[in-house]
């Protein structure tokens, strides 16, 4: 009896064995993620980008699934603009115009160089995830548009 009950606990270990190499990748996922271990996921740098429901934008839909962020719509996010106050965002010419860290509140913005603190920059806010933006005068308003 004995024997037996050895060589059932035998055959279920081996069987264990078996399906834990066959499944291996979902074990090995499935362990991880009762270690509190992130899943690796290898993404190519192609430029496609995305804009996920964290209104960020992604290089494309694998850095997005590596965020595990769901993807909102194919292309950039819209940039978050501050709303500016007139004097803040007038100009005469472009050089009026610049981006960067606004002087008060510290909040990535662009408008009248007077109110912008070029020395703290906000790359993905001035010139877009791309570098396709540029801040221009247009009717005597700064204003954000692509290139």
């Amino acid at each position: 009896m004995a024997k037996i009950i050895k060589i059932i606990l035998f055959l279920i270990l081996l069987g264990a064995i078996i399906f834990a190499f066959i499944q291996r990748e979902k074990v090995i996922t499935l362990i991880k993620g009762l270690l509190g271990e992130k899943e690796e996921i290898a993404c190519t740098a192609d430029w496609n980008p995305v804009c996920g429901v964290d209104n960020k934008t992604y290089s494309n839909e694998c850095f997005a699934k590596a965020a595990k962020v769901q993807v909102a719509f194919k292309g950039e996010c819209a940039p978050n603009i501050t709303p500016q106050i007139n004097n803040e965002v007038f100009c005469d010419k472009n050089e009026d115009c610049a981006c960067g860290k606004h002087k008060v509140t510290g909040d990535c913005f662009f408008g009248n160089k007077s109110y912008v603190n070029t020395s703290q920059q906000c790359p993905d806010f001035c010139s877009g995830i791309a570098g396709h933006l540029t801040i221009i005068c247009v009717n005597n308003k700064c204003e954000q548009v692509v290139r």
